[in-house]
């Protein structure tokens, strides 16, 4: 799930309580990314499978922590979901009593002679695993929060019924695809709207864009993820898509 889809609650960010394991990003961020990483604590089943809609979530109160790069962040032992900038997804870490658990950031290069203020680097949501990982970041988080603060002055028509049912009864991320969320052919995802269906997809920076500034050559990502470079240097409405982009190791 993306960051987009929890905008407008309000965290409560809190260092785990009784701290058992360590977790360690290392990595250069890019020009003006942060330097700081996002986790949510998640829960799993008894066959170490994501319980729906529940990361960071824990009642009323969401479990966040945030730790900043190239130090040791404690945790409890468990699962989390972990993000970094504004990259649209999550890569989930197991944390284990007494062990640190360390990730390495990659980087995406842009393009030769390609000026940094018109690239902007999203997720490949052409690629079918990446569709995958994607529905599954959604399936984690909760993303009924933002519905159900809609739903009672959502339209009771039967297509929004209809959307509320699939959601609840989503057994597996792939449930999601075509109800929450669906990919037009350049990856860039649109959403249920309550009022009128989906939304029409606004361009390649419509949930996630990760950029360099006026002076960057890259961007620092989390590993294992498939990228799409899009050059908007011919203008607003011909941008430019280059999927398929692999991160390298910094």
């Amino acid at each position: 799930m993306t960051l987009k889809l929890l905008i407008g609650v309000s965290f409560i960010l809190a260092a785990q309580a009784h701290a058992t394991g360590i977790l360690r990003v290392n990595g250069q961020p890019g020009e003006g990314q942060p330097s700081k990483v996002f986790l949510m604590k998640c829960d799993t089943d008894a066959a170490g499978k994501l319980v729906k809609y529940t990361c960071g979530k824990q009642g009323d109160y969401w479990r966040l922590s945030e730790g900043v790069l190239n130090q040791d962040i404690p945790l409890s032992s468990g699962s989390y979901a972990m993000s970094y900038d504004n990259d649209g997804g999550n890569s989930l870490v197991k944390i284990k009593d007494g062990e640190t658990t360390t990730v390495h950031l990659e980087q995406v290069d842009f393009p030769t002679g390609a000026k940094p203020a018109d690239i902007r680097v999203i997720l490949d949501l052409t690629d079918a695993q990446e569709v995958g990982n994607y529905l599954s970041s959604m399936y984690s988080i909760d993303v009924m929060e933002q519905y159900n603060y809609e739903r009672p002055r959502a339209p009771k028509t039967p297509e929004n019924e209809a959307f509320f049912a699939a959601m609840e009864n989503a057994q597996k991320p792939a449930d999601l695809f075509n109800v929450v969320v669906k990919f037009d052919a350049n990856g860039i995802p649109s959403f249920w709207n309550l009022w009128h269906g989906f939304v029409k997809p606004t361009g390649g920076c419509a949930t996630a864009c990760l950029w360099a500034g006026e002076h960057g050559h890259f961007v620092a990502v989390l590993p294992g993820s498939v990228y799409s470079v899009v050059d908007w240097s011919r203008g607003p409405d011909s941008p430019v898509y280059h999927h398929g982009v692999h991160s390298r190791p910094q």
